[in-house]
Parts: C-alpha cells; structure tokens; sequence
C-alpha cells in the first residue's frame, strides 16, 4: 500500500492501532454472544412464583395426602417427559395418559386405566386419586414435596422415591 504525500509520518500506526481496535471489538462481540448463547442453554422449570426447582419428570411420586388426609394404598405417578405420558398405580389399579407441562401449569389428558374390581379403601382411594388429576390445574415444590393444586388449593401432597 502507498503512502499518500498529504498524511503524516504515524500513518502506519494510525492504520495498525484502527485495525487492532476492530480485533479488540470482534472478539468482545463474540464472547457476549457466546455468553448469550450458554445462558439460553440453561433449562429451568419454576413453579409458583418463579423460584428456580427441580423438574417433577423423571422420579416416581408416591401420594401421601390428599386435601390434607394421609391416604392408604399410597398410589403413585411418574411423568415422563419424553413422551408427555403420566403413569403409575391409582390405588387399585394401573393407570397411563397424557398431561401437558409448561412452566408451573399442569394439566392431564384423558386417563385410562386397568379395569380390575376395587372395593373398600382402595377403591375410595383410586376414585379420589383419579378425580384430583382431572382437578389439577398448577404445581409446586414445597420442601421436597409436589403438590398438586386446582385454581387455588392444595389437592395432593406426594413425596419421591428416587
């Protein structure tokens, strides 16, 4: 590259110190996307009012109250989030179906079922287990506990058993 006659003797520095300025700019520009990129990586699940929690996918839950009563047979559920399916033991019987997750709202599809009698306790449990998925509507944490909730209250309380 010539040199004009006009431009004085720092003209390679001048050019030189431009160029390291835009190294300096690119490389900044690259670090913040790539920290853009890591923070966008993170999946968090929250539940009530935006505190950061374990996902309720994977371990199996074992009901241990529903509307504040211990509950014996203890049913349990898990989900499993590959498939959106929830399944587990009702009480009497085995059930399976569908539920949709997103952030702090849960809501299950249809439910089917094993179609074995249930008398006495465990049918009373089943029938009772059964009508609180159909009222579930949100969930939480609450000290290692899922709670299922309708619009307002508590419906369940499981424990895991990972």
């Amino acid at each position: 590259m010539e040199k004009p006659d006009n431009i004085g003797p720092d003209w390679t520095l001048r050019l030189q110190g431009e160029s390291e300025m835009k190294q300096k700019v690119t490389v900044f520009g690259f670090a913040i996307l790539l920290v853009v990129l890591l923070i966008s990586c993170i999946k968090r699940e929250t539940a009530g009012t935006g505190a950061v929690v374990i996902s309720i996918e994977g371990p199996k839950w074992r009901l241990v109250e529903v509307s504040d009563s211990p509950v014996s047979p203890q049913p349990f559920i898990t989900f499993d989030a590959t498939n959106r399916q929830a399944s587990g033991f009702a009480g009497c019987n085995n059930f399976f179906g569908s539920y949709e997750l997103d952030g702090s709202s849960l809501k299950f599809g249809p439910v089917g079922a094993t179609r074995m009698f249930c008398e006495g306790a465990a049918g009373e449990v089943e029938m009772r287990f059964m009508e609180l998925l159909e009222q579930t509507r949100t969930w939480e944490l609450r000290n290692g506990a899922l709670l299922l909730l309708d619009a307002s209250k508590v419906l369940a309380r499981f424990t895991t058993e990972e």
